[in-house]
């Protein structure tokens, strides 16, 4: 009983460490111009960017055409060979954490491969699927007689059986998605007599349509409900005071800023300018605080300024299965990338929490730190209130100040020698008078500068102890002399022991 045990516990262990082993699952030759689809598998601490995946031809670092994405629990790696001739080439996964028999280690994920001097059928791009809505997939032909090319695809979408493509023509083949309500990983099979590609695909299933009043900020919106994003005030579209709203749902401008209720414009504003006057959304390079396509519910793509209004037309979402889809500081939420952010409303803190520019804050409190604030605020006391005066310049001081290391301090504090009518007087000079004051470091003459009078005071002292070290040294002399001890004759010595 216990050998079983023991044994059972080996086998166990062994298999735990295959498991956790990381493996390139690809073939081991490829002809000509053949589309890589690589399968990756391990327990990885690190997900697999674009920038940990290398190709050598031998022992030197090839370019190449490729992607990479991570499906359910493993990476794909989709590569095109196309140009590249025969010989010994490698894949390899570098620096990206991960396990070999339960313990952690970066070592270089390697698998080798051919190229053979036959041209392949033909290739396909891309290797792998990720959407939401019908698809295609583009064939090469890479030979110059015309191929059929087999199509199989899931129940779930639909396409034709076959396609017949002339030599070296390129062709798309469509597919349509059939009603499909919830998410599902299949696989399709595009081959000829001498070439087979099983092609991952991931498909998202009809989720809930947003809409205007739900509370978040999505596609197309600028604001919805009390979610106004990144914008805090009429302040935000040049004005210098009033009331903020967005348009409720169900409006003709629905989930959009309201700023019939913003006064305090200037006269003087103008598009192009570069500032952002009255009624303008943005001005050249100046979005005051939107950053970009994310402020109005889009998670990828540009936003840009057109005659001082935000246009969201070149804006788009990222679908996704997971987080590693996203780009850095953004979530999976719904299949849809979303920015990461601490809270959208009261509900998601925690402890009657509330929520704050997208911080939780604490019972009582308006702010923990500055980020709390708009960009004119700073925290002080858990309230956010007006930065104090601040300045780079005198002329960002009121009249009778002066800017001192970027603080408003009265002139009187800060006025110098020379601005006092004064002068501070060089090497070896004085102040002829009394009439003299300490400004800063230095002294501060209201008269004229004289030469430092000359002062005997130095020599002086210097022969004096000129002197005292000879008097010193003639008393040791003398000392020394007259307690040397005189050497004793030995032959005198010795006449008067007789």
């Amino acid at each position: 009983m216990k050998k079983g045990f023991v044994f059972v516990l080996i086998l166990s262990m062994f298999s735990i460490q295959f498991l956790s082993a990381a493996a390139i699952d690809m073939k081991s030759q490829y002809n000509q111009g053949e589309t890589i689809i690589a399968k990756i598998s391990g327990n990885f601490i690190d997900p697999i960017l674009q920038e940990n995946v290398f190709f050598y031809r031998g022992h030197v670092k090839i370019p190449i055409d490729y992607e990479v994405t991570k499906i359910n629990d493993y990476f794909y790696v989709t590569a095109s060979l196309i140009g590249k001739t025969p010989d010994n080439y490698s894949m390899r996964i570098e620096n990206v954490q991960h396990y070999e028999s339960g313990v952690a280690t970066n070592v270089d994920i390697i698998s080798n491969f051919s190229i053979s001097n036959t041209t392949a059928d033909f290739s396909i791009k891309p290797g792998f699927v990720i959407s939401s809505a019908d698809f295609s997939i583009e064939v090469q032909n890479l030979k110059d007689d015309s191929l059929k090319i087999s199509i199989k695809d899931p129940d779930k979408i639909n396409s034709s059986d076959s396609i017949n493509i002339g030599g070296d023509q390129i062709k798309d083949i469509d597919f349509q998605l059939g009603n499909i309500t919830g998410d599902f990983f299949e696989i399709i099979k595009l081959s000829t007599s001498n070439l087979e590609y099983n092609i991952p695909i991931y498909i998202f299933g009809q989720k809930a349509k947003s809409y205007c009043g739900n509370g978040n900020i999505d596609s197309g919106e600028s604001c919805d409900g009390t979610n106004w994003g990144d914008i805090n005030s009429c302040s935000d579209f040049g004005f210098t005071e009033g009331d903020l709203s967005c348009y409720a749902s169900g409006t003709s401008n629905e989930c959009t800023f309201d700023t019939s209720d913003c006064v305090g414009a200037s006269s003087q504003g103008y598009c192009g300018n570069g500032k952002i006057d009255a009624g303008e959304q943005c001005d050249g390079a100046n979005w005051g605080t939107v950053k970009g396509c994310e402020n109005f519910g889009f998670n990828s793509g540009t936003l840009s300024c057109d005659n001082c209004r935000l246009k969201t037309d070149n804006c788009f979402n990222t679908q996704c299965i997971s987080d590693f889809n996203c780009s850095s500081g953004y979530k999976c939420t719904s299949n849809i990338c979303k920015k990461q952010v601490e809270c959208r409303e009261n509900r998601d803190c925690k402890n009657n929490y509330t929520c704050s520019n997208n911080k939780c804050i604490a019972p009582g409190k308006e702010c923990i730190s500055d980020s709390n604030c708009t960009s004119d605020n700073e925290c002080k006391d858990n309230k956010c209130v007006l930065k104090s005066s601040g300045c780079t310049s005198d002329a960002g001081c009121d009249y009778g100040q002066k800017c001192n290391k970027g603080i408003c301090v009265d002139s009187s504090i800060q006025k110098t020698c020379l601005e006092s009518g004064g002068q501070i007087c060089g090497l070896d000079k004085v102040c002829s008078t009394s009439n003299s004051t300490k400004i800063g470091d230095n002294i501060c003459c209201f008269d004229s500068c004289t030469d430092a009078p000359k002062s005997s005071t130095s020599k002086i002292i210097g022969w004096s102890l000129v002197i005292i070290v000879v008097l010193l040294l003639a008393f040791f002399y003398i000392k020394y002399k007259s307690t040397r001890r005189k050497v004793p004759d030995f032959v005198d010595l010795g006449k008067s022991r007789r």
